[in-house]
């Protein structure tokens, strides 16, 4: 972690797996995700909250630190939308699959051939507050890829406009490998 100007980087990695899983009422696992985080390959790993996946129907939900997000939602189809706060009690939010079925290449050596990609949203708001979130899954994989931008600007009169970040996330997630049992 470094703050340069008032703005802190962080660059660490991230270990998720599934460590555990059991059948809810109607026979539908869930499944426990285990998560792991170091500051670099030589430091050790130090445990974060745990997350869980179940697939119910046709939706795949993930549970963020006690808080459900309605990930995907099938069928798979270009331009789908769906609101993904359906599991929660918050407002509203519009999912949609912007890319379904194309490849998709984290660099020259990290790249998926189907994949699919879900903006969580883009309200493109240079004004006051900019929500771009966005995840790509690649198919018998999972989530390969994910970035959230949320900038909060001064609204006022002096710096109204002028784009000037009061305090905000800038957040890029990239896979590094993956692996099966």
């Amino acid at each position: 972690t470094e703050q340069v100007s008032g703005e802190t980087t962080s660059i660490y990695e991230l270990k998720t797996f599934v460590s555990d899983s059991f059948p809810d009422p109607e026979g539908n696992l869930t499944y426990v995700i285990q998560r792991l985080k170091r500051d670099n390959s030589q430091s050790p790993w130090a445990n974060l909250p745990t997350w869980s996946a179940r697939i119910s129907g046709f939706q795949a939900i993930i549970n963020e630190e006690n808080t459900s997000y309605l990930k995907i939602q099938a069928p798979i189809a270009e331009s789908k939308e769906w609101n993904g706060n359906l599991p929660n009690t918050m407002e509203e939010d519009t999912y949609s699959m912007v890319e379904v079925g194309v490849p998709y290449a984290i660099d020259p050596t990290n790249s998926f051939a189907n994949t699919i990609t879900i903006l969580q949203n883009d309200n493109k708001d240079l004004i006051v507050f900019q929500d771009k979130r966005s995840e790509v899954y690649a198919k018998t994989i999972g989530l390969v890829y994910r970035e959230i931008l949320q900038l909060e600007y001064c609204t006022d009169p002096n710096c109204l406009g002028q784009q000037k970040v009061n305090k905000g996330l800038k957040y890029k997630q990239t896979i590094k490998e993956y692996g099966g049992l």
